[in-house]
């Protein structure tokens, strides 16, 4: 349920900073990330790890049923679809993507799909990415750097712990904890944080704890080699979350007519929403 609380603080055309503790909020709850860490890796266990996958189908279907009943609707304010810049930018990710698992030609299809939606943003009365929401364009190249980071340490941490360490998938989820509930508490405590360098600081945080974990041994333990960057890696990436988000949301008044594109950071859809096992 991450973009409708997003969405609507956007909607109400709070400044990047009244949306901070929502945002904290939302990216900050021990409870979905400590049970996505400890449910995956026991269905994993028990299951193989497309039960991961086939166990979202009834959540979503739930998510589907409870947003229809518990959240309002909300009128459109001016402006209609944008459909040939719906089309071309999700064809042209969606080639793009599967492009980079070795199919070249879906590479060159994306790359043109983008370009062709480049062009239309230009000439639409009622573009999805108005030129204005240029406030947003470094905000989203960071976040796209970011997703970048966390789309790398969840998918071979868990590799590196089963094959080179020998633990099960419980036992990484388990050792996963501690990361997880660093991301939480740097996400409940970065709106009490003041300053230019809050930002920096949580980058650095994350870089670092990147590279201790990048010299970990193949025979290495838990407490000696992991423990340490987990946690330096949690506090960094709660904090940047945040602010990132905040700052990626923060459009004028203005643009709350396409409160979507301005709540929902297209680079945040590089980054998982499950843990990988």
């Amino acid at each position: 349920m991450k973009d409708p609380v997003v969405r609507a603080v956007v909607a109400a055309g709070r400044s990047w900073r009244q949306s901070e503790p929502g945002i904290a909020g939302e990216g900050g709850s021990s409870l979905d990330k400590a049970a996505g860490v400890l449910l995956g890796g026991l269905l994993t266990a028990l299951y193989g790890w497309r039960s991961v996958f086939s166990v979202m189908a009834p959540v979503a279907l739930a998510v589907l049923v409870a947003t229809w009943l518990m959240v309002n609707p909300v009128t459109p304010r001016g402006g209609r679809l944008d459909l040939p810049g719906s089309v071309t930018v999700t064809g042209g990710l969606v080639a793009l993507t599967y492009g980079l698992s070795g199919q070249w030609p879906f590479i060159i299809a994306g790359l043109i799909l983008l370009a062709v939606f480049v062009l239309l943003q230009r000439r639409s009365p009622d573009p999805l990415l108005p030129a204005r929401m240029r406030i947003v364009a470094r905000a989203n190249a960071l976040m796209a750097m970011l997703g970048a980071v966390w789309l790398g340490l969840f998918y071979y941490l868990p590799l590196y712990q089963q094959r080179e360490l020998g633990y099960t998938p419980l036992e990484a989820g388990l050792t996963q904890l501690p990361l997880a509930l660093m991301i939480t508490l740097a996400s409940w405590a970065t709106p009490r944080l003041h300053g230019r360098a809050v930002l920096p600081g949580g980058l650095a945080l994350l870089a670092a704890g990147l590279a201790w974990l990048a010299r970990t041994p193949a025979d290495g333990t838990f407490l000696v080699d992991l423990l340490g960057p987990s946690l330096l890696i949690g506090a960094g990436l709660g904090v940047a979350f945040v602010r990132l988000t905040a700052l990626a949301s923060a459009c004028p008044p203005r643009t709350a007519a396409w409160p979507a594109g301005c709540s929902t950071p297209p680079a945040r859809s590089a980054a998982p929403s499950a843990w990988p096992y």
